[in-house]
């Protein structure tokens, strides 16, 4: 093998070895358990979105299932695991889980509550379209 590619090896490597001392560190700084890390709910939601896009329904649910038991009062878990049982065609799964979220905004409104729940209410009316 030539040279070139060892060394582009090695900087893979050194750069894998950052990003995951860079992961302790920032396990460490959420103070070093997983019921403390504040961006954990955010994580499992772009990771679940990101598998649902590649269509990865099992997974993605399962992502989006665990954000409901991490953080139960936020809807966006709800919000997305209805939008997997759109795509799944399971309507009534879809609006059970969309209506869960509409529960949980009126419950818990912040500032962005009013433009997440239209979002919400735009993928319940494709729900009820596809009926």
């Amino acid at each position: 093998m030539s040279y070139e590619f060892y060394k582009v090896l090695h900087l893979l490597g050194l750069s894998l070895v950052v990003l995951s001392l860079g992961g302790v560190v920032h396990h460490v700084l959420n103070g070093g358990t997983k019921q403390s890390d504040a961006f954990r709910k955010g994580t499992m939601i772009t990771h679940g979105i990101g598998l649902l896009l590649q269509g990865d329904l099992k997974n993605a649910t399962y992502a989006f299932t665990q954000v409901t038991k991490v953080s139960p009062k936020w809807p966006e878990g709800y919000v997305n695991i209805g939008r997997v049982r759109q795509v799944e065609r399971d309507t009534p799964t879809a609006k059970a889980a969309f209506e869960q979220a509409f529960k949980l905004y009126d419950a818990n409104p912040t500032p962005m509550t009013r433009y997440q729940k239209a979002r919400a209410q735009n993928f319940y009316a494709q729900s009820l379209f596809d009926e």
